[in-house]
């Protein structure tokens, strides 16, 4: 999968891994109240002692190698945007292991590299693309074209990779120009259409202007409005993605399930909620399809999305409870999640009007979906 060199091998063996070890840190299994609390801790450690060693051999391997770690470059091999955006994912990853083990000299070094994905970023053309050696970007043959493992995607194209910072939205919100232009910019994503070439990748599917459905990297794109405090324009996306790319007969999915996530994000998005950033522990809350669910959440506890005045045309939310309190986060928690309880949501055919008022980088309006909540933690 990795063809490059041994770096990128490396790098991309340990990708879900870490982002495993990422997650657990994320959603805060290492500080609950129950008595494998500590296991969990040394365990992270282990693990964090095992990444620093391997990482830390690549790079004294030789100077060549660096760039497999840092910045993957066209010189050496094909994917490179799609790479390095990775594992720059993947070390935002290992960055949050870090800090809840106390290892605050590999937090900053690994939170360094996560912020990789910016090297990538041509403003000229406002897309990410492939660099060379000496750090020219590759002309770009056009932002459709998706010629597969000759390119510099990943069965994808110019326009589906742009979007691949989940771990780090205020910053690619920055890098484009501030949250209107980051709005314009994936407004565009949905209604954009063009040619992707005779030698796409079959994965590319799914396809509503260029985001594509049909392929991961794409499915928390629709869940960047909420991120920049617009739940407004991802409600109508959501609900047609339940209706056009998922049904019960054969082929029933518009893209590979590749290990359950084409239905996994089916079966979250349409409870009410599902990640953006996968080791953040925060599941953002969209538009539900049913009516009411309860999810088992261990311990004998339960914790139930209930929708009010849910249907075909109701698809906002306009208010919300947690637990029988006025709830104003655009996102819950994990660990509100797992100590059971009920979020009741308030469904109707237009907006929250306070909505609007959101400000991706400010601390104001701390009543309203406000995005200063998804400020990156420091």
């Amino acid at each position: 999968n990795a063809p490059g060199g041994i770096g990128p091998k490396l790098q991309f063996a340990m990708d879900s891994y870490t982002g495993r070890l990422g997650l657990i840190a994320g959603q805060g299994f290492y500080d609950d109240d129950t008595s494998n609390a500590h296991a969990v801790i040394k365990e992270l450690q282990t693990q964090m002692l095992v990444i620093s060693r391997t990482m830390n051999e690549v790079d004294s391997m030789i100077d060549s190698l660096i760039y497999t770690i840092q910045t993957c470059i066209i010189d050496k091999e094909n994917e490179t945007v799609a790479k390095g955006m990775e594992y720059a994912l993947a070390d935002a990853c290992i960055a949050k292991v870090a800090k809840v083990v106390g290892d605050k000299q590999a937090y900053r070094y690994f939170l360094q590299r996560s912020q990789a994905y910016k090297k990538y970023y041509d403003p000229q053309t406002g897309f990410m693309r492939g660099l060379d050696s000496k750090g020219k970007f590759r002309e770009l043959s056009g932002e459709f074209q998706a010629t597969h493992q000759h390119h510099d995607y990943t069965e994808g194209n110019a326009w589906q990779y742009l979007w691949l910072v989940p771990h780090d939205v205020p910053g690619l919100v920055s890098l484009l120009g501030g949250k209107q232009r980051f709005v314009e910019k994936l407004d565009s994503l949905f209604v954009v259409e063009g040619d992707l070439g005779e030698n796409a990748a079959p994965d590319i599917s799914g396809l509503i202007g260029q985001y594509a459905h049909g392929n991961e990297p794409s499915h928390h794109v629709i869940y960047l409005y909420n991120a920049v405090g617009m739940p407004w324009k991802s409600a109508p996306l959501l609900r047609r993605v339940f209706s056009e790319m998922y049904h019960d007969e054969k082929d029933g999915l518009c893209g590979n399930e590749d290990v359950g996530q084409m239905s996994a994000w089916y079966v979250l998005s349409t409870m009410g909620i599902y990640q953006v950033e996968p080791a953040g522990g925060r599941y953002y809350i969209g538009s539900p399809l049913f009516d009411e669910v309860e999810m088992r959440v261990g311990g004998g506890k339960t914790f139930r999305i209930v929708a009010h005045d849910n249907s075909d045309t109701h698809i906002h939310v306009r208010s919300a409870l947690l637990n029988g309190r006025k709830y104003t986060k655009p996102y819950l928690d994990f660990k509100d999640i797992v100590k059971g309880g009920t979020l009741e949501l308030w469904m109707s055919d237009q907006p929250r009007a306070s909505a609007s008022s959101c400000n991706s980088h400010s601390t104001r309006n701390k009543e309203k979906w406000a995005c200063r909540d998804y400020l990156p933690h420091k």
